[in-house]
């Protein structure tokens, strides 16, 4: 007897990838607030390495130069806004007929499937930011997940894990036809 595997070929209702030009300046807005303070400390322990002021017997020069601030600043805004422009490339979210598939991260990879049975609620989020690019965020809740929860800031997130799409362009339309999809399935 032949040993016949059996094929299952998966009817694509759905991809979803982020609006690169809405968390393009979303990640350069943010890498500022990470980098200025980290380059400025960073460049005070060159500079103190380098110029010696730890063994110095007058602190005065031990404040580095504003060069050394600007580009230690700077080459570490590129580093990170590169590796974020790279994981939002990669993002991806994939819905068939019974399922969905998610794929995230380019140096460090996560490939989710997760039934529609297992889906038990979305929530769909727009922030002024969202708002701006007409974007949204839409969280899909898994069965045995802790569910949403918000912050003090208003901002949603997931307790336990879950799925976050963000930058999703029509979001609302999005939001709706995936809903749909979810209650026809669980039922």
């Amino acid at each position: 007897m032949k040993d016949e595997t059996k094929t299952v070929s998966k009817k694509l209702k759905l991809e979803l990838k982020p609006n690169l030009r809405a968390a393009i300046v979303s990640s350069i807005l943010s890498s500022f607030m990470i980098t200025i303070p980290v380059g400025f400390s960073l460049s005070l322990v060159i500079n103190m390495l380098v110029m010696g002021a730890f063994y110095s017997k007058t602190r005065l020069n031990a404040f580095p130069p504003v060069t050394l601030i600007v580009a230690i600043i700077a080459v570490l805004l590129i580093i990170i806004i590169l590796f974020q422009i790279m994981n939002i490339r990669s993002r991806k979210y994939l819905f068939y007929e019974e399922e969905a598939e998610f794929y995230e991260g380019f140096l460090n990879t996560i490939h989710k499937t997760v039934p529609y049975s297992r889906i038990t609620d979305a929530v769909l989020t727009r922030s002024v930011w969202d708002r701006l690019f007409g974007t949204g965020t839409i969280y899909l809740v898994t069965a045995g997940m802790g569910g949403l929860v918000t912050s003090g800031w208003g901002r949603m997130g997931m307790a336990g894990g879950g799925f976050a799409m963000t930058y999703i362009e029509n979001s609302e339309e999005v939001y709706k036809k995936l809903k749909a999809d979810i209650i026809r399935i669980s039922k």
